[in-house]
């Protein structure tokens, strides 16, 4: 099962394209060999963070997150956030299309969709014993008083104690 909170650690993923625009390029941080990543850890459900709707358009990323979930020998759910009550209908029909994509007889989808832009409490109230956080490596929050950029997946480990798969387009 994924590591409990005090091992919290960043696992850098597969990449799923490389390029001279790849992540690894632009930041100094991310490292290049992400073709040889480590395995993804055993986990009862991958929580996926989905923080824009463009992720979803990726044409890749339904078959990378189901190959995922085979290895690690988890169901899927999909975290996304509806900053505005006028979004929850086209959300919630964009996760649906997308969880359809990706649901077999053993790897389960469930859609979650949370109102606001709190992702701290999102992910709080919807991480279980034996989770895995998957999130992409290249997504930038707001944080703290002073409105610092700080990279999403970086935030739930440093913040939260939780470990993340991060994944890269």
């Amino acid at each position: 099962m994924a590591p409990d909170s005090e091992n919290a650690k960043l696992i850098y993923g597969r990449r799923l394209v490389t390029g001279p625009l790849s992540p690894s390029m632009l930041d100094p941080d991310i490292p290049r060999a992400t073709r040889n990543a480590p395995p993804i850890p055993a986990a009862r459900r991958l929580l996926v963070v989905i923080p824009e709707l463009y992720f979803l358009d990726h044409p890749r990323l339904a078959l990378h997150l189901r190959e995922l979930a085979e290895e690690a020998g988890a169901s899927i759910a999909l975290l996304a956030m509806s900053e505005r009550d006028e979004d929850v209908m086209f959300w919630t029909h964009r996760l649906e299309s997308f969880g359809s994509t990706i649901r077999t007889s053993r790897v389960p989808v469930e859609m979650i969709l949370e109102a606001g832009d709190n992702w701290h409490r999102a992910i709080q109230t919807n991480w279980r014993t034996g989770d895995l956080i998957v999130s992409p490596m290249e997504h930038t929050v707001k944080t703290g008083i002073f409105h610092r950029t700080r990279v999403l997946c970086q935030v739930i480990v440093e913040d939260l104690h939780k470990t993340v798969y991060a994944i890269s387009f």
